[in-house]
């Protein structure tokens, strides 16, 4: 037949076409073994990544490595008027405390105040250049602080926070 695919020439030879070899949410890598041409190479555990063992090998799971720990808190807020969250990760809620000073609470605290926070402001066009501290931190709350070039304390249109830490 014209039609006819690979697939058809195995059934219709007698094979199924099944793979039974396989994990549930496992992955398959493909390539000619000893046992099979299709190898399960399992579904692996939270945190790790799928690494190449090179041309002749399979695929393994390992623990990732890296620098560090991802974010555990960010939020961008828009902290000109009524404050508010635009988009967040866990957070719980955001106080205004006067202009240009918000406090954030975290829902999950870190370990100590001992975390290392990434601040970023846009300001409004009428206040020019901003600058942005924290202060008072403790393991649950972050308070930020957004100023105009001079230090005068401003709201700033969008404020960002990131924090990263011990939990």
């Amino acid at each position: 037949m014209a039609n006819e695919s690979a697939f058809d020439n195995v059934v219709a030879s007698g094979l199924t076409g099944v793979i039974t070899n396989t994990t549930a949410y496992g992955v398959l890598a493909a390539g000619t073994t000893a046992t099979s041409d299709i190898q399960n190479v399992g579904t692996g555990n939270a945190g790790q990544v799928l690494t190449s063992n090179g041309a002749a090998a399979l695929p393994s799971f390992e623990d990732a490595v890296g620098g560090g720990e991802g974010a555990k808190m960010w939020v961008n807020l828009d902290g000109d008027g009524v404050i508010a969250i635009n988009v967040s990760y866990n957070v719980t809620s955001i106080t205004d405390n006067d202009d240009g000073d918000y406090t954030i609470t975290i829902a999950t605290d870190f370990s100590s105040a001992n975390y290392c926070t990434q601040l970023n402001a846009a300001p409004d066009v009428d206040i020019g250049e901003a600058t942005y501290t924290t202060d008072n931190l403790t393991a649950g709350t972050v308070r930020v602080l957004t100023a105009d070039a001079t230090g005068t304390i401003e709201e700033d249109a969008l404020v960002d926070v990131v924090c990263f830490g011990a939990q």
